[in-house]
């Protein structure tokens, strides 16, 4: 097994505090080992001002933290919208679904429309809290109508046999629960844990930095605006990392207009 190979497995099987840890200790040894060389062999030595190696790598990190900030921040905003964008397309398909089913009017199709306001009411008042918690899940309830819904359409498969209108009410609820585990995708795709442990040491190694000189009360401020951004930064992430949670989130609407459009019509 040649080192490459090594390497991986080791990742593949070690913690990622552990990976960071390590590759941290290589890459910090492996840097001052070859600037040290670089110094004595090629620079003859030369000792410079220390200030200006301490102002690079500050400004080197906040830069590197700025960076890393801006495209966690655009990658939640997108799947926020993504999630919203999921949201309204399956409401589209449950109104479709219910246009289908008063296609051919029978006991079948009113049976179905019976679970499909079983399924809509369970997601409304129960799935959206239950996509809010810290660890979102799916709700009980509405998977108790999604299977009825199958069964109605296998007892009349049963009874009447096949036939190209059923086929279509299984491609909808097909559509239909897929929407749904789309939706719970969405709303689980959080940053991991260790993205906001590795933002916590670039933070506190640019606070560190930044101490090098006496703070009097211009710096201080300047400095406290500094950070003060980058944390409301931080708390905007959190805000949409979450699509389903907190009071900017994703509304029930779309589906309580589809209920609402199901009570009219009686």
């Amino acid at each position: 097994m040649n080192l490459s190979n090594l390497v991986l497995s080791h990742i593949a099987s070690a913690t990622d505090v552990a990976i960071m840890a390590e590759f941290l200790a290589f890459c910090a040894v492996f840097g001052v080992s070859i600037a040290f060389f670089s110094n004595r062999f090629f620079f003859g030595n030369r000792n410079l001002d220390s200030d200006a190696l301490f102002e690079m790598v500050e400004r080197s990190i906040f830069a590197f933290l700025v960076f890393l900030l801006a495209i966690t921040l655009g990658d939640v905003r997108a799947n926020f919208s993504k999630a919203e964008d999921s949201v309204v397309s399956e409401a589209l398909e449950v109104r479709q679904y219910l246009h289908l089913l008063d296609l051919q009017k029978s006991s079948f199709t009113a049976e179905q429309k019976v679970h499909l306001n079983t399924y809509l009411k369970a997601v409304v008042d129960d799935e959206w809290r239950s996509l809010a918690q810290a660890e979102p899940s799916l709700s009980v309830a509405a998977e108790q109508a999604i299977l009825g819904l199958r069964k109605s359409v296998q007892a009349h498969v049963q009874v009447s046999g096949m036939s190209p209108y059923v086929d279509k009410i299984l491609v909808s609820l097909s559509r239909l629960e897929n929407s749904r585990l789309l939706r719970y995708q969405l709303a689980t795709a959080s940053s991991p844990r260790i993205f906001w442990l590795y933002i916590a040491i670039l933070m506190l190694l640019g606070c560190v930095t930044a101490g090098r000189t006496k703070l009097d009360k211009r710096r201080a401020g300047v400095l406290a605006a500094y950070f003060g951004a980058l944390g409301m930064v931080v708390g905007l992430i959190m805000i949409l990392d979450q699509p389903f949670r907190g009071e900017t989130s994703i509304s029930s609407q779309p589906f309580r207009l589809v209920l609402e459009q199901m009570f009219r019509a009686g």
